[in-house]
């Protein structure tokens, strides 16, 4: 008995091993999880620069990773690990789970759960915009909405976008507030949510029409906080009773598989954003720039 107290008063915790908060750990984690084979690898490779360098749309890259995974999956190509492969006829390749258990998908249900979505968006949505006025709150509602829906890979794949469109095409808030903003919410959890109320809120602030900037801000981090979790809510109801039946889907597997894939590429745009808008404030940089960027915010810490 003693010596086991005597263990538990002299045990240590063992310290986290480097770079375990930043990017370079986490494209370590879920590249190791997700880049199986040449495929993976290339998309992920690819992704990058489409991002960085010919700035396309994040959603355009999901869209097109997603297309290819599926495109893969139903082909009968093996591009892409994921964690149930199916079989041919889209159930799972030699799994013991009975999918006639799960209720069989009711198209009459999902069209009920989306006409709801659609209302419960539409009427507080639309009593700001008529309330208010449309500058920035529809700006504010249509960016979180898209965001919620192509939120994959977590904060460090879509906060890039979700700067970009704030900064350089809305103009809610310059660029140091935005890095402000990354920066604090790194040091508490949830990092996502955090920095996309400070967005809402900043928008507002910013430009607060007939209202107070406190008012107007504190109504756009509302409004963000409502638009970004009410997707959530519909997909759960929506998908829940189908959770297997989804899993082991050909399509939605490949497609799924490949989007993790991609998200590899875009966690390391995250790191040349923050690069760029820390070392370069001023927006002129080079290739070399870029990568030196990439090269000191994706290393570990000591």
């Amino acid at each position: 008995m003693g010596a086991r107290h005597l263990s538990l008063r002299t045990r240590r915790p063992a310290p986290p091993p480097d770079g375990e908060s930043c990017l370079a750990a986490a494209v370590w984690r879920l590249g190791r999880r997700t880049l199986k084979g040449p495929a993976a690898g290339a998309l992920a490779g690819a992704a990058f620069p489409v991002l960085t360098l010919l700035h396309l749309p994040f959603p355009l890259v999901i869209g097109v990773a997603a297309v290819i995974g599926g495109v893969a999956a139903r082909t009968g190509r093996r591009w892409f690990a994921h964690p149930y492969p199916a079989g041919d006829d889209g159930s799972d390749g030699g799994s013991t789970t009975d999918l006639t258990a799960e209720p069989a998908p009711n198209a009459g249900r999902l069209l009920t759960l989306l006409v709801l979505g659609l209302v419960l968006w539409a009427v507080p949505v639309g009593a700001v915009l008529l309330a208010i006025g449309a500058d920035p709150w529809r700006g504010i509602a249509a960016l979180f909405t898209k965001a919620a829906f192509i939120t994959f890979g977590g904060a460090y794949a879509v906060l890039p976008y979700i700067a970009g469109q704030a900064v350089d095409t809305h103009g809610w808030l310059s660029p140091r507030e935005m890095i402000d903003g990354l920066a604090l919410a790194e040091t508490t959890p949830g990092p996502l949510i955090l920095v996309t109320q400070y967005v809402g809120f900043f928008a507002g602030w910013n430009r607060p029409g007939a209202l107070s900037p406190a008012l107007a801000g504190t109504l756009g981090a509302a409004l963000t906080t409502y638009v970004i979790f009410l997707p959530c809510f519909l997909f759960i109801f929506a998908g829940a009773p189908y959770l297997e039946r989804l899993i082991h889907n050909r399509l939605a597997a490949g497609a799924l598989a490949a989007i993790a894939a991609a998200v590899v590429g875009m966690i390391l745009n995250l790191g040349v954003y923050l690069g760029m808008a820390v070392l370069l404030p001023d927006g002129q940089h080079t290739a070399g720039s870029l990568i030196w960027a990439w090269l000191l915010f994706t290393s570990p810490r000591p």
